[in-house]
C-alpha cells in the first residue's frame, strides 16, 4: 500500500512540474517582430532571457494599447528604441 501511495505522489509531482513549466513559458516570445516600432508608440519594455524558461532572448516592448511586441535584441532598431526611451525618461526627470 505504501508503495502505491509513493507512486501516486510521484505521478502528481511530475504532473505539477510539467504544468508549472508550461505556465512559466506561456508569456514567452517565440518569434520576433520584423516591423520596427515608432518610439512614440512604446511605453516601456522588459527583457526576456533563455534563463527564464523561454526559448529565445528578446526585448518585449509594451506599446500604446497594451500590446506586447517581441523584438530581437541584436537588431539595431531595437537598441535605438531603448535609447529613445532612456532619453524620454531623462527629459521627464
Amino acid at each position: 500500500m505504501a508503495r502505491c501511495n509513493l507512486c501516486v505522489v510521484a505521478v502528481l509531482f511530475l504532473a505539477l512540474n510539467v504544468f508549472c513549466e508550461q505556465a512559466a513559458a506561456a508569456g514567452c516570445c517565440y518569434s520576433y517582430s520584423i516591423k520596427p516600432l515608432h518610439c512614440s508608440r512604446i511605453r516601456g519594455y522588459t527583457i526576456q532571457t533563455t534563463k527564464d524558461a523561454c526559448n529565445i532572448d528578446a526585448i518585449v516592448f509594451h506599446s500604446v494599447g497594451n500590446r506586447n511586441i517581441c523584438a530581437n535584441p541584436l537588431d539595431k532598431w531595437v537598441m535605438d528604441r531603448i535609447e529613445c526611451l532612456k532619453v524620454e525618461v531623462e527629459r521627464m526627470s
